[in-house]
């Protein structure tokens, strides 16, 4: 048994992706997350996004966003954001010091990043779709960007679940 398998359903393919637990170091929010900006200057934030550069359709990929604080300064009020497209759902995430929500978009908070310091968020999605899938992550204060495409091939999923034959 692998991790994801595909099966024909009323002329519909569905896939089966095993379910992802949902590991949070930190704790999820159930509210609006803070976006406050550090007093004075700017913190000088670097973002960096890996994946693998290709995947089979269905299966479970890993995307790690790590942030890191090149400033002299430690920076607060950080928010990070990945973006997944159409065809690559997020089914669950490590937050590490980070709190998490998980959602249309991954959106995380951490209060404070020492200066040197790095932090990074982990999140597992299912390839449904082949083709290019572009994932973007974006920290703030600092707007700044990350962006990784993966390939994925295989036959498209109709559905998505973490039930079926082989769970």
């Amino acid at each position: 048994m692998g991790l994801a398998s595909t099966w024909e359903a009323a002329s519909a393919t569905i896939c089966h992706v095993r379910s992802v637990a949902v590991l949070l170091l930190g704790h999820l929010l159930s509210g609006p997350l803070p976006s406050g900006a550090t007093q004075g200057a700017e913190p000088d934030l670097s973002i960096h996004l890996a994946a693998p550069h290709a995947v089979e359709v269905p299966n479970e990929i890993r995307f790690l966003a790590t942030v890191t604080n090149l400033g002299a300064d430690a920076a607060s009020g950080l928010e990070l954001r990945v973006e997944l497209p159409d065809g690559l759902p997020a089914m669950g995430l490590e937050g590490g010091s980070w709190n998490c929500a998980l959602a249309d978009m991954v959106t995380c908070a951490l209060a404070a990043l020492p200066a040197g310091a790095s932090a990074t968020v982990g999140v597992d999605a299912a390839a449904v779709r082949p083709g290019s899938l572009s994932v973007s992550a974006t920290v703030v204060p600092g707007n700044d960007t990350a962006t990784v495409s993966v390939e994925a091939s295989g036959r498209p999923c109709d559905a998505v679940g973490t039930s079926g034959p082989d769970a």
